[in-house]
């Protein structure tokens, strides 16, 4: 790398420039003066090309050989060298290896949670650290109530575990069984979502939000003394029987479906405070995805919504939340009667809540690139209780997750009962296919959103989810999604039986016989979002969140 401002040619320079000119007219100087200029010339270029050879990298990279990287950001470049490579790395802000191959002059910009593996032909040079974990949050901790934080989703699984129970309650023992007091479930087309075990959904579905709320499945999950709070996808039938079309509004809303959608929230708000609140249990309402649901079926994220998509999303978030609003006031004024009723009567302390949650997606390019989405186009513009973050945009990177939360807070148009500060948002989903992501990056994963999430303040952190929902084969499978009631994702294994004549010549009556024994689940025809595998087994998030929920809960010595 050639630098005429270092000293050597400083030096050298001047003692030719000083024993030179002191012997030189004026014409000889004019001449020495444009030669030397354009000597200088030629050096700076040439300075600059040497910047680009292979014996100049920036000396912040430091590269090994035969090295790759498996991540959970990345990008791909072309590159003239490695030195380029490196450079591309320093200059991009979430890049902390760049791997070149010079076989095709790629550079492989890595980021997030990384994975160093062999791999010949390849050099990788490490441009920065990665940001230290999210320090272990302490479930320990007086007031840390982690059991009523850590929780699960339970929605359209592929599974059971307990065949004798209807699949939603089957689930539902499975969160519990964790320690865990809080569960996301499904409250729209349950037919669907639940198919297995559960013979007494109605053929015709459901009228209105209310009589699925009602129905004894749901009553005996919001019954179940192991657990408080609900999270609940929930969706009138203004799009259709027991949910319908659940983004109908994305062509536009009418005052006559905003009215219906208050009107089938409020019922059905009320219907649960009323029938469970004296048991202190929490209800949350909640869209699911809105970032997904406001595109209209597309789940590119650059295919930004429309205009009317996202105006209309904020006429029937504030219809859903006036619908919530109007059943917490209405509660509220019940029970002061009956105190007033009850003067000098013992009566039960316990009282139930209800909250609406507004859940966003993508979050991480509206904050950096100002890309319009649900959190800068409708959140700010809807008083809503609370705001849901489906985190998979920035849970691979500590520093973005964490400024994803600040965002929310930041955005967040809260009613007057909104909780306070940081408990007003939760994570609705975060997690890995465990079948296709190694082990270090799913725990790395779960434990910086885990531990970070709640130090931030976050009511609950939820995981996605406690049986797999994503089939890729096997019978069962329709759409990558299971919905088939007699038959969960499954391989099935069949015998030939042979028969021959025996040596006292006594004829076979059936000489072949095919014998198919009972379904075997088959966990590789599943990507693996899950905490109990379909053999019963453990993955090691159910563990991990175990553990800590166990800190909090544990006798006291």
């Amino acid at each position: 790398d050639i630098n005429i401002s270092t000293s050597p040619f400083q030096v050298i320079l001047r003692t030719l420039l000083t024993r030179f000119l002191g012997r030189c007219n004026a014409k000889q100087m004019i001449s020495f003066v444009q030669i030397f200029t354009m000597i200088y010339f030629l050096l700076v270029v040439f300075a600059s090309h040497c910047g680009h050879v292979e014996s100049s990298f920036p000396a912040e990279c430091n590269y090994t050989v035969n090295t790759d990287y498996g991540c959970t950001v990345g990008s791909t470049v072309h590159v003239a060298s490695k030195g380029d490579c490196c450079t591309k790395c320093l200059n991009t802000s979430w890049c902390l290896v760049g791997v070149y191959q010079a076989d095709s002059s790629k550079c492989f910009l890595k980021g997030g949670i990384l994975n160093a593996k062999s791999k010949s032909g390849v050099e990788a040079c490490r441009a920065r650290n990665p940001t230290p974990p999210a320090p272990p949050f302490d479930c320990a901790e007086a007031g840390s109530n982690c059991a009523q934080r850590l929780g699960a989703t339970h929605w359209n699984p592929c599974y059971f575990r307990n065949a004798s129970l209807p699949v939603l309650l089957d689930g539902a023992q499975s969160v519990a069984g964790m320690g865990s007091r809080v569960i996301k479930v499904a409250l729209f087309e349950p037919a669907t979502m639940y198919p297995f075990n559960s013979p007494l959904w109605p053929a015709g579905g459901f009228a209105d939000l209310v009589s699925m709320a009602a129905h004894e499945y749901y009553s005996s999950l919001f019954a179940m003394e192991s657990l408080d709070t609900f999270v609940l996808i929930a969706y009138s039938t203004v799009g259709g029987t027991s949910g319908g079309n659940i983004s109908y509004w994305t062509s536009g809303i009418t005052p006559a479906q905003a009215a219906e959608e208050t009107r089938q929230f409020y019922e059905c708000a009320l219907y649960v405070l009323r029938k469970f609140g004296s048991r202190g249990k929490t209800f949350v309402f909640e869209n699911w995805e809105g970032d997904w649901a406001s595109r209209a079926g597309s789940y590119d994220p650059t295919h930004t919504a429309s205009n009317i998509s996202l105006h209309s999303m904020r006429v029937w978030l504030a219809a859903r939340q006036a619908g919530v609003t109007k059943a917490r006031s209405q509660y509220e004024r019940e029970l002061a009667a009956q105190r007033t009723q009850m003067s000098g009567v013992q009566h039960p302390s316990l009282q139930g809540r209800v909250f609406f949650a507004a859940e966003v997606n993508l979050v991480q390019e509206s904050r950096v690139n100002g890309v319009r989405n649900m959190i800068n186009e409708v959140i700010p513009y809807v008083r809503l209780d609370m705001v849901s973050y489906s985190s998979y945009d920035t849970e691979s990177d500590i520093d973005n997750f964490k400024a994803a939360l600040e965002y929310l807070l930041t955005s967040h148009n809260r009613t007057e009962a909104a909780p306070p500060g940081a408990s007003a948002y939760f994570i609705a989903e975060y997690g890995k296919a465990q079948n296709h992501v190694p082990n270090a990056t799913v725990a790395a994963t779960v434990e910086n959103v885990v531990n970070q999430a709640l130090a931030f303040g976050v009511s609950y952190v939820l995981f996605w989810e406690m049986y797999d929902n994503e089939c890729t084969g096997g019978v069962g499978c329709a759409a990558n999604r299971c919905h088939d009631p007699d038959h969960p994702v499954t391989v099935r294994v069949s015998f030939l039986f042979m028969c021959h004549e025996s040596s006292t010549g006594v004829p076979c009556l059936i000489r072949h016989a095919y014998c198919t024994l009972p379904s075997l689940q088959n966990p590789s025809h599943l990507n693996g979002f899950w905490l109990v595998r379909p053999d019963g087994s453990l993955a090691w998030p159910y563990v991990y969140l175990r553990d800590k929920i166990a800190q909090g809960t544990a006798p006291v010595v």
